[in-house]
């Protein structure tokens, strides 16, 4: 089984790492890019962002008539949290032979 992110991360929490990504770039991100990215339509996109902002992880920010997506210190923490758990459980299958890479 190839190892890529979306065998890890659904869409909420691949926005999540996205924003984190480019938040350490200081790279502003608005909706369009989050579309983009996952490849998915303007209204799935804003549906997963709402959900997003009602949890507390993400907050948009009006710039103009555009809105910048940032993360929220919650936002930051959790997938900190995430990835820090996902990389852990690959070391464990790792060492027990579970995951196998294509090359």
């Amino acid at each position: 089984m190839a190892i890529t992110e979306n065998n890890f991360f659904n869409n909420k929490q691949r926005i999540l790492a996205f924003l984190r990504r480019n938040y350490i770039n200081s790279k502003y991100i608005y909706s369009q890019d989050i579309q983009k990215e996952l490849g998915i339509k303007k209204s799935y996109a804003s549906s997963l962002i709402s959900e997003l902002e009602r949890e507390n992880l993400v907050k948009r920010d009006k710039e103009g008539k555009r809105k910048k997506i940032c993360l929220t210190k919650k936002g930051n923490k959790f997938i900190l949290f995430y990835l820090r758990k996902v990389l852990s459980d690959i070391e464990v299958n790792l060492l027990h032979k579970k995951v196998k890479f294509n090359y």
